[in-house]
């Protein structure tokens, strides 16, 4: 199957629904993510797979609690740990299909992490 029959947009779309604040931003980070591959003169198959790791980015946060995402005061140091997470999470999510293997490393890379 490729890559683009499963709908990658799907999940970006699926991913922000986490909160309010997020509507648009994983398609969003794509466009950008894209024109810039673009712009560093990569071919369009790399552009591509840039722009499908800026949809899957934040697919990680499906393993953040929901309400975290909106609380109305500064999080605590186990919340804010719980939302750096969802980086390695979008890794961890993308690499157990051969479909995004390809793009799991990009898309984890999006977010500055300690562990990388």
């Amino acid at each position: 199957m490729h890559r683009r029959s499963i709908r990658p947009r799907s999940f970006a779309r699926f991913s922000d629904l986490k909160s309010t604040w997020f509507t648009g931003h994983s398609e969003m980070v794509a466009g950008l993510a894209a024109a810039a591959a673009a712009l560093l003169g990569l071919d369009p198959t790399a552009c591509a797979t840039v722009h499908c790791a800026g949809l899957l980015h934040d697919i990680g946060r499906v393993g953040v609690p929901t309400g975290i995402w909106d609380l109305p005061r500064a999080l605590s140091t186990t919340e804010r740990d719980r939302v750096r997470f969802h980086s390695w999470e979008t890794e961890r999510i993308l690499t157990t299909t051969p479909l995004f293997d390809p793009v799991a490393r990009i898309a984890a890379a999006a977010h500055e992490r300690d562990d990388a």
